[in-house]
């Protein structure tokens, strides 16, 4: 469209369009017929062109310097508006004369520009305190003088207390507030303010014993703490800093974070405030009040508390903080999305999930079509997750994965069958024998695997697998290769260093991870011979329990028996029982006991179809209330003390995923609790406690709980003669050759 054409346009239809936007550029480009269509433009049409102008032009001084800004005025609305904005982003004489040329204040501008165009002008009109503010705090340009100007002679408290949030990152605007006597018009607003900008002198004056600047700090944000705890420290006032962090209540400890426990800690220590160190330590909770209690000298552990401090500067704090943090903080806890055919694996030290999950195939065009599959690791203690590994399987059921500790490894098939592989640190596939099995144990270091001429082991950072022909499956089918995928069951006791698997004709092998034969229970030995063993697990250094399984037309019969294995005897049974082990072995029995978890399975299911599908039985007391409408439940795993267990709620396809636990939370809650808030019966709680938990660690830190709280408490409570860990309670299962209720 040329610019006669659209200048003829306007006249007929002022709207925005092509024709504006003709006009608008050919006018800034110096066109005759387009400037004069702009001087001669009336009424909407006026504002039509100045509008498409407006919208064609970058925004800032430059634009105001177009010559078609030189006719006379008035200015339609719109310019003088886009003019007062442009304005009070960035000063320039040449806008600042149009703006006085023009001679109006903006009117359909946003109120902040409406206001600040109107102070500029010197009108009388009011202005909002957050826009007085903002504006006082500009030195770089007119408006800040006018502002600071108007809030002098007229102070709004408002418009001041807004300035002075803004004065803590200004230096100028700091040192305008101080020539004058700015302030707060709150006392704790006050007394912070005077101590981040270094008035300490009116803040000596205004709040003596610091209990307003400690309400302050409490109420401030993490970065604010931050900015007074490195003021503080700069002007050496301990006491300042001591009701400030803790404030003048004692129980506030409780609510006190790392960083400001470490800042008070350091500060008390580095002036040499003993006493006060002395009564932080005795107040935090036990894993703090250890390392609190180290920075105090032997000769400053004095006092009614002296025998506490002496306790407490003994105890391994890193340690302790370690293992608390690794406990889960609720009965029960759900992780994440719901996830495909889980598999799940316990971290030796009960911190941390491997989870294996296979994505679901949409139409796969072939049994062994490949699908991913991912693996990661959940943190019990905070349900932090981490993803570890994506690759491929064939097999859309539970990859097995095997958490090791310092590596991870996962069973996925690919190529017709099972391999190996290191997927965290690093991925490294295993070069796998045929015919392996998928199932993995642990073993004193890295992990054993059956496979057709004996067992596999992945050594911790090895590249290859250390292959042993313990025995030979393969020369039992003729040499023929046979699949063990849940023929052969395998299971170790890592503390001990033993293995024990079944061959394809049930013969119970138990060794040395050297390889040493210790014992052999011949199939002819036990009353379940012709039967399928599901699962094998040590419940103690010379004693193996089996448990196995036999179709009887619709009926599948189970079959559980106890073998003893003593060094200078032949292996012999000492309990045996047909039907569900719970009907033998109540399942308090079990609780707070490391058992293989194929064996575990078996306990915990009301069904007996494969370690992977059957639902556990919902009477089972260590499940936790869920909210899933569900109660279908596949157990996944339990960690080696046997203290929490891990199910999925819903089958196959779609779990979510869950931790239960009927102690450790409890314990948690009671190895983070402040000192200052226990009372004599928690020695009695971490006692009754400690029966019921397996977790060695977690014992050991509530034995250490009870020895601080009786030095604490000294003559309130009567603790009985020192020994050894209490005898097991109700929840505890014996593993000696003397084994109630196994006989």
């Amino acid at each position: 469209m040329n610019v006669r054409t659209a200048a003829f346009l306007l006249r007929l239809l002022p709207r925005p369009g092509t024709a504006a936007d003709t006009v608008a550029r050919a006018a800034d480009a110096g066109d005759p017929v387009a400037v004069r269509a702009f001087a001669g433009a009336a009424g909407s049409a006026r504002e039509t062109l100045w509008r498409a102008w407006l919208a064609r032009s970058a925004r800032g001084p430059r634009r105001w310097a177009s010559a078609l800004l030189d006719g006379p005025p008035p200015a339609p609305g719109v310019l003088v508006d886009a003019a007062w904005t442009d304005w009070l982003d960035e000063h320039d004489d040449r806008l600042r004369s149009l703006l006085d040329a023009w001679d109006r204040a903006a009117t359909d501008a946003d109120a902040r520009v409406a206001s600040l165009s109107r102070l500029a002008r010197g009108d009388d009109a009011s202005v909002a305190a957050p826009v007085l503010a903002g504006a006082a705090a500009r030195f770089d340009h007119p408006i800040g003088d006018l502002a600071r100007a108007r809030l002098l002679a007229r102070p709004d408290p408002d418009a001041v207390d807004a300035l002075c949030e803004e004065a803590t990152g200004s230096p100028d605007l700091t040192a305008f507030c101080v020539a004058h006597h700015l302030a707060p018009s709150g006392p704790v607003e006050r007394a912070a303010f005077f101590v981040r900008t270094g008035q300490h002198e009116q803040h000596r004056a205004l709040d003596g014993d610091g209990a307003l600047l400690a309400a302050a700090y409490r109420a401030a944000p993490p970065e604010i703490r931050a900015e007074l705890r490195t003021i503080m420290a700069g002007e050496g006032d301990s006491d300042l800093i001591r009701v400030v962090v803790t404030g003048d209540r004692r129980d506030r400890i409780a609510e006190m974070s790392d960083t400001e426990l470490t800042y008070l800690r350091n500060q008390l220590a580095e002036r040499r405030q003993w006493a006060d160190l002395r009564g932080l330590a005795r107040d935090l909770p036990l894993a703090k009040a250890a390392e609190t209690a180290r920075l105090l000298p032997a000769d400053e552990r004095t006092g009614d508390e002296a025998d506490l401090l002496a306790v407490l500067a003994d105890l391994p704090w890193r340690e302790l903080r370690d293992t608390v943090r690794r406990l889960p903080p609720d009965h029960l806890t759900t992780y994440g999305a719901p996830r495909n055919s889980m598999a799940v694996s316990i971290s030796p030290d009960s911190a941390e999930l491997a989870v294996s999950t296979p994505e679901k195939r949409a139409v796969p065009t072939t049994p062994a079509a490949p699908t991913a599959i991912h693996v990661e690791t959940v943190r019990i203690g905070t349900g932090e997750s981490t993803s570890r590994f994506t690759g491929t399987t064939e097999s859309g059921f539970p990859n097995p994965v095997l958490h090791a500790g310092d590596e991870i490894l996962l069973s996925r098939r690919r190529n017709h069958r099972w391999h190996a592989d290191r997927v965290f640190p690093g991925p490294h596939a295993f070069d796998s024998p045929a015919g392996m099995s998928p199932h993995m144990r642990r073993v004193s270091r890295g992990a054993v695997m059956i496979h057709l001429d004996g067992l596999a082991f992945a050594d911790p950072g090895a590249d290859r697998l250390r292959l042993e022909s313990f025995h030979s499956f393969r020369k039992m089918m003729g040499g023929k290769a046979v699949a063990l995928d849940s023929r052969c069951q395998l299971t170790t006791l890592p503390a001990e260093r033993l293995i024990a698997f079944c061959d394809l004709d049930n013969q119970i092998f138990v060794m040395s991870e050297d390889g040493a034969a210790i014992r052999r229970i011949p199939a002819d030995h036990y009353n379940a011979a012709d039967w399928s063993i599901n699962a094998l697990s040590f419940l103690g250094p010379t004693t193996l329990a089996m448990h196995g399984h036999q179709r009887i037309g619709l009926e599948l019969a189970q079959h559980t028996e106890i073998w003893e294995l003593p060094p200078d005897g032949d292996p012999h049974r000492t309990a045996e029982h047909d039907g569900i082990v719970r009907d033998r072995w109540p399942i308090e029995e079990w609780e707070g006991t490391s058992i293989d978890p194929f064996f575990a399975h078996q306990v915990l299911t009301f069904g007996l179809l494969t370690p992977h599908f059957d639902g556990i039985d919902p009477a089972i007391p260590w499940l936790q209330a869920s909210q899933e409408k569900t109660r279908f439940r596949r157990f996944l795993a339990m960690p080696v003390a046997g203290d929490m267990l891990v199910t999925a709620v819903g089958k196959m396809e779609h779990g979510t995923l869950e931790v239960h636990s009927r102690f450790l939370p409890t314990a948690r809650a009671l190895l983070e609790r402040p000192l200052l808030h226990s009372g004599p019966q928690d020695i009695q709680r971490a006692r009754e406690l400690r029966s019921k938990i397996g977790d060695p660690a977690v014992r050991d830190a509530l034995a250490l709980l009870e020895s601080c709280l009786a030095a604490r408490f000294g003559g309130d409570i009567a603790l009985g003669a020192p020994g050894p860990i209490p005898a097991g309670g109700p929840t505890d299962i014996a593993l000696g050759t003397n084994r109630p209720g196994m006989g």
